[in-house]
Parts: C-alpha cells; structure tokens; sequence
C-alpha cells in the first residue's frame, strides 16, 4: 500500500513539474518575441523623395547665380533637363564615375553639381536675356528623383 501512495506521489509530482514547465515553456517565447523590436523590410526600389532647401530658381534678365541643396542625401547629380518639349540628358564628363553627371548647359542655363561640395546644384544664368526662358531640372540621388523648375524673366516694357 504503502507502494502505491508513494507511486501516486511522485506521479502527481512528475505532472506537475511537467505543466508548470510547459506553461513557463509556453509562454516565454511570446514574452521575448513582443520583446523584440519589427523591422519592416522596405519595398524593393522604396527611396525618400529628395528634400531640398528651395524648389525653384528664380532670375531677372540681368542674370545671376543662386544655389540650391539637398538636405537628406549626401550627393545628388545632374539627370537632365526639360527644355520645352525636348528632355536633355546630362553629358556623363570624364572615365572618372565621380565627374559624371555633375555640369550641363541647358537653354542658356549653366548647372553644376561642385566636385568638392556634392549636396548643392549652382545655377547660373546669362545676362541682357530679351525673352523668358524656362527650363526643368531633375536632379537625382540613387533612385530617388527631384524637379527643379528655373525662369529667367524679363522687365515689361
């Protein structure tokens, strides 16, 4: 008898050491699993729009220079540029990959993108100009895109 109790003991003991062992078991995976933090992989081509201090560039026929950056990437370049109906692709440069893209000259518009200072596009534009000239300029960064709309316009006589 004494057999038996002792086998029921050590039976009922074993069961449960065995749940509460699959309930700690159980329940600890969910506990380190909302511990850890979701990392969402981005889409295959997802890049931040280019952001910039200004949108546009703005002259007089006198002409000038103005300047505009890019404030969340480290280097963009030169793509292109719309001149009227005909887009404008910008000339490569050098062998040297760092040179290409960074100088066009669009309707009379020079552009550039310094070697040394590759956040900023200059913009300069031709003085006694008698008409208004327009142009569009997409810069890039990786596959992230921004227009860039220049006017040059002339007094009203």
């Amino acid at each position: 008898m004494h057999k038996l109790i002792l086998l029921l003991a050590l039976t009922a003991f074993a069961s449960c050491s065995t749940a509460q062992k699959q309930t700690t078991n159980a329940t600890q995976p969910t506990a380190l699993k909302s511990q850890r933090p979701t990392f969402q992989k981005p889409r295959l081509g997802a890049w931040n729009p280019i952001e910039t201090n200004k949108d546009c560039a703005r002259f007089t026929s006198a002409g000038g220079t103005d300047t505009i950056r890019v404030t969340n990437y480290e280097r963009w370049w030169i793509n292109g540029a719309d001149v009227g109906d005909t887009y404008f692709h910008s000339p490569k440069g050098s062998d040297n990959s760092a040179d290409y893209y960074l100088a066009m000259t669009a309707d009379g518009f020079t552009l550039q993108v310094p070697k040394n200072q590759r956040n900023i596009l200059i913009i300069s534009a031709p003085e006694a100009r008698k008409t208004r000239h327009e142009i569009i300029v997409t810069m890039q960064s990786g596959n992230a895109f921004k227009k860039i709309e220049i006017t040059q316009n002339v007094p009203v006589e």
